[in-house]
């Protein structure tokens, strides 16, 4: 009877990670990362070839200082407007935490994000969230309304932008903005109906199932589902995320304003948008977008009389500025882990 009671209870226990396994998912992470650095690489060597090495230089010599500076307040502030708008669903889930704490995750996940750690952004704010409030199924739901809500706003400018497309440069192209009005309406709908009362009768049977497992995605399932009796805080978040689908267009914009282009502000509106979107695709091609988003931003607005080199500094500048927008709140992040492990040490 002991000898049973003993083996159930060891049968109960999580079985410890294979070092093999682990081994071989971050040589398969070092692996994927290498590769994308390396596309990454090979498209902006093509690129600076393709617009003139020369070019590129004098480009850059001309470049005002002064309107890059305001790109780095602005992206900035963009970082600011996501930790915001997270801390609304948090606070939906009466999830407390000072808006300083959320911005300081926030800047961490996209360090982690920027320098390509096996932990993905995500996963670092939820793991952090949920050490601090110890509701996991919250912080979970959260992220996961935070990021669908925010591809439908990114649709939603995207349907503007192709239409926008259609009607100024090219008339044959109705047919992308329908597929792009199609798509955009379909991840609407099933949003919605991830909120409707069928999706509570299956989280019901998931939390009555027996299963551990399962009881732990019914309560995730059910955390989520609850998001539907908070419709004014999801508009906000939306009008706030839709609001937040300029921001690449405006520094996109002050981008071209240093670099001397007199390009029409409607180009921005049309092509960005579309850029943006595209590079957000879970495709794991290029390193953080890099040449990926500028050999678009060179055919985009080839379109409307950009030269290559100014064109490809577009996007290559948006990459530099953004990182260097990111150091002032590093030093900040860095110093304040180093005081707070210091009054850990500090003896009682």
């Amino acid at each position: 009877m002991v000898g049973k009671e003993t083996q159930s209870t060891r049968s109960d226990q999580p079985a410890a990670p294979d070092p093999a396994r682990r081994t071989s998912s971050r040589r398969a992470k070092r692996l994927g990362l290498l590769f994308r650095v390396g596309v990454s690489t090979l498209l902006v060597v093509w690129l600076v070839r393709l617009g003139g090495t020369a070019e590129i230089r004098d480009a850059l010599a001309r470049a005002d200082i002064a309107w890059l500076g305001l790109v780095v307040i602005l992206s900035n502030a963009d970082r600011v407007l996501m930790a915001y708008k997270w801390n609304l669903l948090l606070l939906a889930k009466r999830i407390e935490l000072p808006l300083v704490s959320i911005v300081r995750t926030y800047y961490k996940a996209v360090f982690l994000g920027l320098v390509g750690v096996s932990v993905a952004p995500d996963v670092y704010r939820v793991a952090v969230l949920s050490r601090q409030t110890k509701r996991f199924d919250d912080v979970m739901s959260s992220v996961v309304v935070e990021r669908l809500l925010g591809l439908i706003s990114l649709g939603v400018v995207a349907v503007i932008s192709a239409t926008l497309f259609a009607m100024w440069l090219d008339q044959d192209r109705w047919s992308m903005a329908m597929q792009v009005i199609a798509v955009v309406v379909l991840l609407s709908t099933l949003f919605l109906l991830s909120l409707s009362s069928p999706l509570a009768r299956f989280t019901e049977r998931l939390l009555h199932s027996g299963s551990k497992t399962l009881g732990k995605l019914g309560r995730m399932v059910q955390s989520y589902y609850e998001y539907a009796r908070h419709r004014r805080t999801l508009l906000t978040f939306f009008g706030w995320s839709t609001l937040e689908q300029f921001s690449p267009i405006i520094t996109t914009f002050l981008t071209a304003k240093a670099l001397h282009l007199d390009v029409p502000v409607l180009s921005f509106v049309i092509f960005v948008p579309l850029v943006v979107a595209i590079v957000r695709l879970p495709l794991p091609i290029a390193f953080d977008g890099i040449g990926l988003r500028e050999g678009l931003l060179v055919y985009l607005f080839s379109l409307v009389g950009v030269p290559r080199a100014e064109a490809f500094l577009l996007g290559f500048l948006h990459h530099i500025v953004g990182w260097l927008a990111l150091t002032p709140a590093l030093f900040y992040i860095l110093a304040s882990d180093g005081r707070q492990r210091a009054r850990r040490m500090k003896p009682q």
